[in-house]
């Protein structure tokens, strides 16, 4: 007992709280110098006649490693000591020894660990074991399975139909059963082992589409894809649901043959496609959207259009017309921007405190990093060739990428502040706009106000002018009239003097008043248009009248001014006019004047004649 728990101290890891605190290259100097004592220690208590590694040369010394795994293996399960620190102790040794030894060591630690593996993954699924040891196994399991192909090759064959001892327990057999518990924390460790042993490995992952679960008696077996899919359409806990997803992207990705197994259950697709459709606000819902999200894009990616129903085409209208583009990305960027994905891949090891805290692994967040804008690009149609990237490694792709993205952002900070700068100028535009309206209907109001409360005469100069233009047609009007009764007189006159001479002779008398008659006609004929003058002439009397009472009320001076102008030209034109008109008529009563005295002329000397 007091050499489990002093083994720790020995190596120099200091206590187990400080274990993740201190990097691995600290613990070399004082590892070296402590190991074989450690081991010597351990052994000792054995049989130290049976087991003599003091003569052992260097480059076997990792078959001592081995034995003394195998012996605190057999050792826990038979005295059943502090299992949690005794196995941590046994994880951390195992951790720092395997991540130094050569390919040759690794290779003979590989063909001898077997029985170690199977008690470290008896440990890690088993719920009743303590959380921490649990992390410490899948760590212990995850660092004897990097960059070991051999490693992961014998796992997988673990996994395969054998015709070996059916009582002996295997590692595939444990991580099986681990992967479909009822505990979302085994299935979680057993997902994730499943995983590291298979990832950057094309050849174990066709290998483990040989995988044969049997499910009930009388049923043929099913795949262990098949089975993963089954379990996840299932529904579950969450943390199980996360850890099903994570090992079927690890497995798809950039393995054609098992996205062909995978699309050929018709089941699975649509099921995704309602996941990444779904609308939940849950934290880890949303992350169990977004690696449905990223699933699907692997299916995608690499698609060898096998399977006729879900062809890389079809997958892409499914995701544009289905999901929509902007929906499909929103939810695979959200797996990034969670915490936990953030945490986990900081560092390969789990140091969580309680059991729900573990959601992501460090080996997928690495896998999600590389694929993700590679999805993005295939389902937006810009996509690479065959899964691959058209030139330059990972980190230029993503410095080519932040490199867009911050010329878009740029470009759209240019377009906000231009939109912002014309905003500004049509609301100063407007504000103007608006004032000028204000100042239209104010002086529109003060001028109402001005024409119904003031008013300013017209200038007295232009009235009085008006006035004796008026007095001056009066006058020639009277002039007319006094001309007209003399022309009365003259016609009553020679009337007169005709009726006298009348009966002197019938037949001169006849021709006679036949021309008086006829300019009888003449003078009544203007006499009529001498009285229509008059009308006019008091017509325009009586508007020149009122046109000089509303001059006096008028608001407007210059207005009215204009009017009154107009006016006198207008009248005075008329004045004109009827000038013309009566000189027309004095000369045509001229004429009748001239006519009579001729006519009577005539008359008289035929009278003469005739009496003579």
């Amino acid at each position: 007992m007091m050499v489990f728990r002093g083994s720790a101290e020995i190596l120099g890891f200091g206590s187990e709280e400080e274990f993740p605190r201190f990097p691995r290259f600290r613990w070399l100097p004082r590892l070296q110098l402590n190991k074989r004592a450690m081991i010597r220690g351990v052994l000792r208590n054995e049989n130290s006649t049976r087991y003599k590694f003091e003569q052992l040369p260097l480059h076997k010394e990792p078959l001592c490693h081995v034995k003394v795994l195998n012996i605190l293996a057999e050792r826990f399960r038979c005295l059943k000591l502090d299992m949690e620190k005794a196995e941590v102790q046994l994880a951390k040794y195992q951790i720092s020894e395997i991540s130094y030894l050569s390919m040759d060591h690794r290779r003979i630690y590989c063909n001898a660990c077997g029985p170690a593996i199977v008690v470290l993954l008896m440990s890690m699924v088993n719920e009743k074991q303590p959380f921490v040891l649990r992390c410490a196994v899948l760590y212990c399991f995850q660092s004897f399975l990097y960059k070991n192909e051999v490693g992961q090759s014998q796992i997988i064959q673990t996994l395969l139909p054998t015709a070996a001892d059916a009582n002996s327990i295997t590692a595939g057999q444990l991580l099986c059963g681990g992967l479909f518990n009822a505990d979302p924390l085994s299935n979680w460790f057993s997902a994730v082992a499943i995983l590291h042993a298979i990832v950057e490995n094309s050849t174990q992952k066709e290998q483990l589409l040989r995988v044969q679960l049997a499910t009930s008696l009388g049923n043929p077996p099913v795949s262990l894809l098949q089975q993963c899919c089954n379990m996840l359409s299932q529904g579950g806990k969450v943390q199980t649901k996360i850890a099903l997803l994570m090992i079927l992207c690890g497995w798809l990705a950039d393995c054609p043959i098992a996205v062909s197994h995978f699309l050929s259950n018709t089941a699975n697709v649509p099921y995704l496609i309602s996941q990444v459709s779904s609308s939940e606000a849950d934290e880890h819902e949303v992350i169990v959207q977004g690696l449905c999200a990223f699933l699907l894009g692997i299916c995608m990616l690499y698609n060898n259009d096998t399977t006729e129903a879900f062809t890389k085409s079809a997958l892409k209208q499914v995701i544009q017309n289905r999901i929509g583009l902007e929906s499909f990305t929103d939810k695979l960027m959200q797996v990034a921007q969670n915490e936990n994905y953030t945490r986990a891949a900081k560092k390969p090891h789990l140091y969580h405190k309680h059991p729900n805290e573990i959601v992501f692994d460090y080996e997928f967040t690495r896998l999600f990093k590389l694929l993700e804008n590679e999805v993005l690009k295939a389902v937006s149609g810009t996509g690479s060739v065959n899964g691959r990237l058209p030139g330059g490694p990972g980190i230029d792709h993503y410095k080519a990428l932040l490199k867009e993205q911050e010329d878009k952002v740029l470009a759209l900070r240019k377009n906000l502040e231009e939109m912002q700068a014309f905003s500004s100028s049509s609301e100063k535009m407007l504000s103007e706009f608006k004032s000028q309206v204000q100042q239209l209907k104010d002086q529109n109001a003060l001028l109402k106000a001005q024409k119904a409360n003031q008013g300013t005469p017209p200038p007295s100069g232009t009235v009085g002018s008006s006035s004796e233009e008026t007095q001056s047609l009066k006058k020639e009007l009277e002039s007319m009239r006094l001309q007209l009764k003399e022309k009365d007189a003259q016609l009553i006159s020679i009337i007169s003097g005709v009726d006298r001479n009348d009966e002197n002779g019938s037949d001169a008398t006849a021709v006679l008043q036949g021309s008086l008659t006829r300019l009888q006609g003449e003078v009544a004929s203007r006499d009529s248009e001498i009285k229509s003058l008059r009308a006019e002439i008091e017509r325009l009397n009586q508007t020149l009248l009122q046109k000089s009472m509303r001059s006096e009320n008028a608001s407007d001076q210059g207005s009215m001014h204009q009017d009154v102008e107009s006016q006198v030209a207008a009248l005075t034109l008329e004045r004109n006019n009827l000038d013309e008109r009566l000189r027309k008529a004095n000369e045509e009563n001229l004429k009748l004047t001239n006519n009579i005295r001729v006519s009577f002329q005539h008359l008289s000397k035929r009278l003469s004649a005739h009496f003579i």
